[in-house]
C-alpha cells in the first residue's frame, strides 16, 4: 500500500513523478522509497 503522498496546490503544474526505488550496496536506502516530482508554478 502507498502511505507516502506529495500534495500539491491549484496553478502548480506537475510534470513527472515517481518513486526512486534503486537498491544502493545491497540494501534499500530506508523502509520508504522516497517519492519526488518536477513541478512548475
Amino acid at each position: 500500500d502507498r502511505i507516502d503522498y506529495i500534495f500539491v496546490s491549484k496553478g502548480i503544474q506537475v510534470n513527472k513523478y515517481g518513486v526512486l526505488n534503486d537498491i544502493q550496496y545491497g540494501h534499500f536506502p530506508s523502509d520508504h522509497y522516497p517519492v519526488m516530482i518536477n513541478a512548475e508554478f
